[in-house]
């Protein structure tokens, strides 16, 4: 849709916290309104971009092996490091861990037997610590290659499933 390409091209450009819904749709060639009948906000618009990014990481733990896909998600945070290091601060941040926790939760609800804890503790935790181990990798400060740090995050996420089971 244009106005999830025009989103990304203005997060390029001008950093998530900068972009406003009016810029969005001008550059999008649409009016205000129709912005607001697809979204509510530019979080939305931010949400409906990262999905299917965050998808192998709210996924991780839930296999017995990680996925090809959460190795692949995770390079493609270090070759595009100074945007995603940018969606892991400012205003954009609550937004991610958000939407990786409403992801994290669904998976699990669909896929685990019931947790000690409720779900959505569970998955709050498993969203800040993912998002917290990427945000300091993006550093490049502490030399992990991105496989290793795919299978660290699938680790986490199934010992602390296994640990938070019934």
């Amino acid at each position: 849709m244009a106005i999830v390409t025009a989103f990304n091209e203005l997060l390029f450009v001008k950093g998530y916290d900068a972009i406003t819904p009016g810029e969005v749709a001008e550059r999008a060639d649409v009016g205000r309104s129709t912005f607001y009948e697809h979204y509510s906000s530019k979080n939305d618009v931010l949400a409906q971009s990262l999905a299917g990014i965050l998808r192998p990481i709210a996924r991780a733990g839930l296999t017995v092996a990680p996925e090809p896909a959460l190795t692949t998600v995770i390079e493609h945070f270090w070759s595009s490091r100074r945007l995603a290091s940018a969606l892991l601060a400012g205003e954009a941040r609550p937004v991610v861990n958000s939407l990786l926790r409403d992801m994290i939760a669904e998976e699990i609800a669909d896929a685990q037997p019931a947790a000690t804890i409720p779900v959505f503790l569970l998955a709050t935790h498993l969203a800040h610590g993912h998002l917290g181990l990427i945000e300091e990798w993006l550093t490049g400060r502490h030399g992990c290659p991105a496989p290793r740090l795919a299978e660290t995050i699938h680790g986490v996420a199934c010992a602390t499933l296994r640990g938070l089971s019934d």
